[in-house]
């Protein structure tokens, strides 16, 4: 779905907007894209693009998120541009006290402070979806629609495989030295997860069923094949380090009914809004002077 949506944007814009790889136009080196006079930056691309793992990509993968960030910044830049013409701004220093006190009930000092070094991605974030919650008007889910879907795609609502799993995430070789060690001496996976793991505080040591699409392949692949309440790692993968323990297994089952609509529902109001942002965006970008240095795209 997200493909076909940078599929599209791209499309319109190579259709409807000047783009600089249409033409012979040698633009300014630190640009890869112009939004109504306004520069999207070969540092502001680069930053994003590191921040989604693209530095760790090769080949068509890479080229793929390219062209998908490429569409995301230049809608995130027309949508800062309305901000600005709504006079929606605001106080940073608010933004920044709620992101704190967020940040420091889900995740640890060292993982707070990592977080805080985006801060004026957090700021803009804010000031879009205030944006967009000035803007929007999605309107609600009928029960008859949640009737229609659960009828239209039985399917989604069939429960893949899952593993009950507890797993520790770390990302550093003292780290795994440590927690092989305590694992080794027979502390609870908990345990070692609530002291070492490097994920939000409030997940930490915590049992879930969680499917394949919820794990990175590796661990998935690894927890099918693990015996039951034993401690398995290190699991190296593209997330982290990760051990773990699966206490438990099921296979295929349906949702029960009011698992149903609840997912439906939620699914519905989802597939609203997205519609929703889709239509408002279009309008900005039917009015906006785009233009996107593919060359230059291609070359970072």
């Amino acid at each position: 779905m997200m493909m076909k949506r940078v599929e599209a944007i791209l499309l319109a814009l190579c259709a409807a907007l000047t783009l600089a790889s249409c033409t012979d136009r040698t633009g300014i080196p630190e640009m890869v894209a112009e939004v109504n006079n306004e520069y999207v930056t070969t540092d502001e691309f680069m930053h994003h693009f590191r921040l989604r793992g693209g530095l760790d990509l090769q080949g068509s993968a890479r080229a793929r998120l390219r062209k998908w960030l490429i569409a995301e910044l230049v809608d995130r830049k027309l949508l800062l541009q309305e901000a600005r013409l709504q006079r929606i701004r605001p106080q940073r220093v608010d933004v920044r006290k709620d992101f704190e006190g967020k940040g420091k009930q889900a995740w640890g000092d060292a993982e707070k402070e990592q977080f805080m070094q985006s801060e004026d991605d957090i700021y803009e974030q804010r000031i879009i979806e205030l944006l967009l919650k000035a803007n929007l008007a999605v309107p609600g889910v009928r029960s008859a629609e949640i009737d229609e879907y659960i009828k239209r795609q039985p399917e989604e609502f069939l429960r893949p495989p899952q593993a009950r799993i507890c797993w520790v995430v770390v990302n550093s070789a003292s780290k795994v030295k440590r927690t092989a060690s305590e694992l080794g001496n027979g502390v609870s996976i908990e345990e070692v997860a609530k002291d070492l793991s490097e994920e939000p505080v409030s997940v930490r040591g915590k049992w879930a069923w969680r499917e394949e699409s919820q794990m990175p392949d590796e661990v998935w692949e690894a927890s099918s094949r693990a015996p039951l309440n034993k401690a398995v790692g290190p699991v190296p993968t593209g997330f982290g380090t990760f051990f773990f323990r699966v206490e438990d297994r099921r296979k295929n089952s349906r949702m029960s009914r009011e698992e149903l609509r609840d997912s439906a529902r939620r699914r519905i109001a989802s597939l609203k809004k997205r519609e929703a942002v889709e239509n408002y965006l279009a309008s900005l970008r039917s009015t906006a002077k785009i233009r996107v240095d593919f060359r230059a795209l291609g070359r970072l």
